[in-house]
């Protein structure tokens, strides 16, 4: 399975504040200390980040990984 056949899950929230901030996905690659093309796929929903790059993300962008990665992290009711 290639890159454009995976069902992917956008991740809208991530873009929005990063635009927010305004951050470009090289500036947010360089500020976490990965690649764009990492940003990208993530933000794209092709690839999960791990824990760690999850919660730099977050970090970076102000937020919580309950509000930017929905899909991956659930909160406790």
């Amino acid at each position: 399975m290639n890159v454009a056949q995976k069902n992917t899950t956008r991740r809208d929230q991530m873009k929005v504040l990063r635009k927010k901030l305004n951050l470009s996905q090289h500036d947010l690659a360089m500020k976490i200390g990965c690649t764009e093309t990492h940003i990208r796929f993530i933000e794209r929903g092709i690839n999960d980040p791990s824990s760690r790059m999850a919660n730099a993300i977050c970090h970076a962008l102000k937020s919580d990984v309950y509000t930017v990665f929905p899909d991956i992290f659930k909160k406790n009711s």
